[in-house]
């Protein structure tokens, strides 16, 4: 079994802050069931690239001034993880528990 799902990480902006809340969110089951996670920083929005889903490589994010690749290291941990929980479930074909 394979459970068919979306995954995307997204900048929750705020108006009038340079800056943006990363989540990550994943949507599955056709859209009717949605779960975000915060990733716990705050991107700078100039500095992210929609296309990678990453921050642009050798900036600095947030007040903290946190590195882009301590953030995308972040990134890369959290698809690791939904990846492994999508694919215990489809292992044990247990798809009534994640409707």
């Amino acid at each position: 079994m394979n459970i068919k799902r979306v995954c995307q990480f997204l900048l929750d902006k705020e108006p009038g802050k340079p800056d943006a809340k990363l989540r990550y969110r994943i949507k599955w089951n056709g859209n009717k069931n949605i779960v975000a996670f915060n990733v716990g920083y705050r991107v700078d929005i100039a500095k992210w690239s929609a296309e990678t889903q990453r921050c642009v490589n050798n900036t600095t994010h947030g007040r903290k001034r946190t590195a882009a690749n301590i953030i995308n290291k972040e990134i890369t941990r959290f698809e690791d993880i939904a990846d492994e929980v999508f694919r215990k479930f489809e292992n044990e074909q247990k798809m009534k528990f994640l409707i």
